[in-house]
């Protein structure tokens, strides 16, 4: 039986309230860097098939959390370092305090890695600041540099091969900055490469060939889609995609994006959170899922929209605030969506049309029902879901059906809640 959390409805309308809950934080460790585990993550090392990291966003000490993932999808602690800069802690970025935050800084891709996983880049939404690392041969991290990221509030982070952009949300109308990146991971400013949006951004994305980078506009209903030009910096304007909204549907509220290619062309995945209807009154419906093919001009030509995460025919029940879309290389993707703290499993096939394979893939019963499925990364044929309010990384393990089964879980992040932020490889 699906359930609509109340607690969700209140504090994790997420961006739309931009509300949350002012506690003090659980600081784990607070030096710059310190080993977690000592001889037995040595001897575990050779089992490591990668890393997963995952942010705390603590307003006194922004901390990142280093992982080994093993070959069977289940993760060790081994590590922490400091950003050297400040996160927001429990607290939402716009709001101030107010109701119960899972989604602090309201938006995807806080903590990224590069194209070829040798850096790491992280936002400090706190002090304005954006941070890289240096990938070390056993999954631990190195600070390199820390360099302002041009406005109030970063959110959000999009890398390629050789630069950086960062949006910052400022008082509601976000900015973007660009920043080249060296073979040390060196952050240095691209010149005359701030551009405005028009609204409030959650997320962006490279296109896989680094031709296009796409923000969200979650207040507008905006798509926005800059061209990259060979000096690393961005067209003067975007090409912008605007929604329609549908009869009897609530606005898209576009939130989360993942960009693939397929057959020799480039596409988008946006999950539309849909929680204001026309009139602007919260009300949220069944989330749903778009795909696009990013035309050679920055156009973006729909290919499925509107495709909901949930198939009982009741938009006011499932799949509420799809806020996070990833996908793996089996063409699935993954709605996370957070007031009713479950899954949806979509197939995408290799011209970008998506349909509903499993409207609830995972759902979340037990301790960490109220505290808010925010950021994930998938890995291979595993998903690692964040859960903000508790401090916690559930691993999943896809199947071809689209199901997800619990094989982990570990609590080690701040227990106050506030985190925000995860990636892997």
């Amino acid at each position: 039986m699906k359930k609509i959390r109340k607690i969700a409805l209140v504090g994790v309308v997420l961006s739309a309230l931009f509300s949350c809950e002012k506690d003090e934080p659980n600081i784990l460790n607070t030096n710059a860097n310190t080993d977690l585990d000592t001889s037995e993550v040595a001897s575990k090392k050779a089992f490591f098939a990668g890393a997963v990291y995952a942010m705390n966003n603590s307003e006194t000490n922004n901390l990142i959390y280093s992982y080994g993932r093993k070959k069977n999808g289940s993760l060790t602690l081994i590590d922490s370092i400091s950003t050297g800069g400040l996160g927001t802690g429990p607290v939402n970025i716009l709001a101030g305090s107010g109701a119960d935050v899972v989604d602090p800084l309201s938006s995807n891709y806080s903590l990224i890695l590069s194209p070829d996983n040798k850096f790491l880049f992280a936002v400090n939404a706190g002090s304005n600041e954006v941070s890289s690392f240096i990938v070390k041969k056993d999954f631990k991290l190195k600070r390199i540099s820390k360099v302002s990221s041009g406005g109030v509030g970063p959110v959000s982070i999009a890398v390629n091969q050789n630069s950086v952009y960062v949006v910052n949300v400022n008082s509601g109308i976000s900015t973007i900055i660009g920043y080249t990146y060296d073979n040390k991971g060196r952050l240095q400013r691209i010149p005359n490469s701030k551009r405005r949006l028009t609204g409030r951004s959650t997320a962006l994305k490279f296109s896989p060939n680094g031709k296009f980078l796409i923000s969200t506009e979650l207040d507008t209903q905006r798509l926005q889609v800059f061209q990259t030009k060979a000096n690393n910096s961005l067209s003067a304007k975007p090409v912008t995609f605007e929604y329609k909204t549908p009869q009897g549907r609530n606005v898209a509220n576009p939130f989360g994006i993942y960009t693939f290619s397929s057959q020799g062309s480039q596409f988008l995945t946006v999950s539309e959170a849909r929680i204001f209807n026309n009139d602007g009154a919260l009300a949220p419906q069944t989330s749903s899922i778009s795909t696009f093919k990013i035309k050679p001009n920055g156009r973006l030509a729909t290919i499925s929209l509107d495709v909901r995460v949930d198939n009982d025919n009741d938009d006011s029940q499932g799949g509420l605030a799809s806020c996070w879309v990833v996908q793996n290389k089996l063409n699935q993707a993954f709605s996370i969506n957070t007031v009713t703290s479950d899954i949806s499993t979509l197939k995408i096939n290799g011209k970008g049309q998506a349909r509903l394979i499993n409207p609830q893939a995972f759902v979340e019963e037990g301790f960490f029902l109220e505290s808010g499925l925010t950021d994930v990364v998938a890995i291979k044929q595993y998903v690692y879901q964040l859960f903000s309010g508790a401090g916690s990384i559930v691993s999943l393990k896809t199947s071809l059906d689209g199901s997800l089964e619990e094989i982990d879980r570990d609590t080690d992040l701040n227990l106050a809640g506030g985190n925000q932020g995860i990636t892997g490889f």
